[in-house]
């Protein structure tokens, strides 16, 4: 699927993403607008340009949806992985040079970041040497990355891509990860009882509004948010997961009635009306609530709102 250009997909200064970077690792709290504007000497609008590219691409994360930015899980492991990987590799190593002079070949050791296959380390028999493997590749590019992958045991809501929508305002009084869990709840049990795909639509879902930008103040020289968001979604969740056609469908068409193409499968009509359903309870909640305390005031029983 081709890449959906952002509204800030300029050629930002790699010098200036750098300071920014610098910035932003020497507080674990996270930093301020104002304080990379004044740290940097630049704009206030090109510095929320540059914060808004760099929050689009995983580098860093608002702490609470807006105000201060950090740095994402990722960005500060990044600088540590070549230690962890040799650390993990010398605790084994004496053990994999057994085995590959043992049975005379190159023996791995490798794990599964993402959608790629990551080199920790690797042992040579004595008396032949084998090529390089390379650090990283495709899982479909080595018989690791496939065993590793039909064996995986995957948790969408354990991943720091799905955790972190908890960091954004979704609807109101909900952040984007409550609304997506009850979006995928309630779509679950509706595809269960009408014979649909109940697991494809859970997953669908729960990825549905996997994006990290303010909806309501970030806007799109390409086209509305209802119109670019799922596209969005759509990117951001392949990053994480493999996706089925359905799950692409219902996921791409889930604003129908804002946007004009429609779901093509019935899954996709049980999470677009969930989606709308539980933005309406998500606003309203607290609303209701206080017409339930002020009727219990006045008249003192329970009311049926």
């Amino acid at each position: 699927m081709p890449e959906v250009p952002s509204q800030e997909n300029r050629q930002f200064r790699l010098d200036r993403i750098v300071e920014v970077l610098e910035l932003l690792s020497t507080s674990k709290e996270g930093v301020l607008l104002m304080d990379i504007v004044a740290a940097l000497g630049i704009p206030t609008s090109t510095a929320y340009k540059l914060l808004a590219e760099m929050r689009r691409v995983g580098m860093i994360e608002a702490t609470n949806g807006r105000g201060r930015q950090r740095l994402t899980k990722r960005m500060t492991e990044l600088g540590t992985i070549a230690d962890r990987n040799a650390q993990k590799f010398a605790s084994v190593e004496k053990y994999f040079d057994q085995l590959a002079d043992e049975l005379a070949e190159t023996v791995y050791l490798v794990q599964l970041r993402g959608r790629l296959i990551s080199l920790v380390g690797f042992s040579q028999p004595i008396e032949t040497t084998g090529l390089h493997p390379g650090f990283a590749f495709p899982i479909h590019a080595s018989a690791a990355g496939k065993i590793l992958w039909a064996y995986q045991d995957e948790d969408l809501l354990e991943t720091e891509a799905v955790k972190k929508l908890a960091n954004y305002t979704q609807h109101v009084h909900s952040t984007r990860l409550e609304h997506s869990i009850s979006v995928s709840y309630y779509s679950y049990l509706l595809a269960k009882k009408w014979g649909g795909n109940a697991k494809a639509t859970a997953r669908a879902g729960l990825l549905h509004d996997l994006f990290y930008y303010d909806w309501r103040t970030t806007k799109f020289d390409e086209g509305t948010h209802a119109y670019i968001h799922p596209r969005i979604a759509v990117k951001n969740a392949e990053k994480i997961t493999e996706l089925s056609d359905l799950e692409r469908d219902i996921i791409l068409k889930h604003m129908w009635g804002a946007t004009i193409a429609p779901p093509k499968y019935k899954e996709g009509y049980i999470v677009t009306f969930v989606d709308k359903y539980c933005a309406v309870k998500e606003a309203a909640q607290p609303m209701s609530a206080s017409m339930r305390k002020r009727w219990q005031r006045y008249f003192g029983k329970e009311s049926s709102i």
